[in-house]
């Protein structure tokens, strides 16, 4: 199957995604903060026969530009609410991974009227959801504001490509020097995004807490979660999205490490294929039915 990378001007900004797939529905898959379109390149050949498939880079991440403001939710999902509207994508069922879950709560609002039904994979509500000690958050959102702040562009991605600063980083951040897998490869995980995109956007998951205040949308949504998950906790989690997305159907799964997010995204589907779609077909086909009423 081929899979084409595909780059649109957005603004000025070059967004590049990954396509491939047969079928006619479109499904797009939105990463997560540690990855970037490259990690579902084996997902999109297995799902290419059902669906028509599309995974963006977010703008600083994989092969997209950078926004070169002190960017927000907002503003990344203002470019690519165009990018949804340029492909002239219709029908389709959105899923995201853990950030990329949480940032369907912020792009939802413009793009509802395209979408059929959501898909929520281990999706992040906020700072008061996470397992890590509340000083260890507080400190790393200083950390991460601080460098955001007095480190250029330029700099920062000449160190940021220092096998010897992600040694450093990595064995700050995985102190157990996890052994499933290696060093390159989660060296790689952190080079998903620039330098400057990685500590503003981690100074902003890490202030982040969702507002449950009023519900996003109707539409037909699926929320696989984990209660196991190493990383967030499930109740919590599980409250806001419930709030957000009212028209929700909870699959479990039996999670404990929470990252990288490209096996449980390839391993979950793969093990849950049939009965995956047979739950997004009967919640595009209520959602259709929802639509035609006048």
């Amino acid at each position: 199957m081929e899979i084409k990378s595909v780059t649109t001007n957005i603004d000025g900004l070059k967004i590049r995604h990954l396509e491939g797939g047969e079928g006619d529905m479109p499904l797009v898959f939105l990463h997560a903060f540690f990855t970037n379109a490259e990690s579902f390149r084996g997902l999109i050949g297995f799902l290419g026969e059902r669906y028509r498939v599309y995974v963006p880079d977010y703008p600083g991440f994989g092969q997209s530009d950078q926004l070169e403001t002190d960017w927000d939710f907002e503003q990344i999902n203002q470019v690519m609410v165009k990018w949804f509207r340029r492909l002239d994508l219709k029908e389709i069922v959105l899923a995201g991974a853990s950030f990329g879950g949480t940032n369907i709560r912020f792009l939802a609002p413009y793009i509802d009227d395209l979408v059929l039904a959501y898909i929520l994979i281990q999706p992040y509500s906020g700072y008061s959801a996470l397992k890590f000690s509340p000083s260890l958050v507080k400190k790393s959102r200083r950390i991460s504001k601080l460098l955001d702040r007095l480190i250029p562009s330029k700099l920062g991605d000449f160190v940021w490509n220092s096998d010897n600063l992600m040694a450093f980083v990595i064995n700050t951040i995985d102190p157990l020097q996890e052994t499933e897998r290696g060093f390159h490869e989660r060296i790689n995980g952190l080079r998903t995004a620039r330098f400057k995109t990685f500590v503003h956007t981690l100074g902003e998951i890490l202030s982040l807490n969702i507002d449950v205040k009023k519900y996003l949308t109707q539409k037909p949504t699926i929320l696989i979660m984990s209660a196991t998950d190493d990383s967030l906790i499930y109740d919590v989690t599980q409250r806001t999205f419930q709030a957000l997305f009212p028209n929700i159907t909870e699959i479990p799964i039996n999670l404990v490490q929470h990252n990288p997010i490209e096996p449980l995204t390839t391993d979950y589907f793969k093990r849950n294929f049939l009965y995956l779609l047979s739950t997004i077909d009967n919640l595009t086909l209520k959602a259709r039915t929802q639509m035609s009423k006048p």
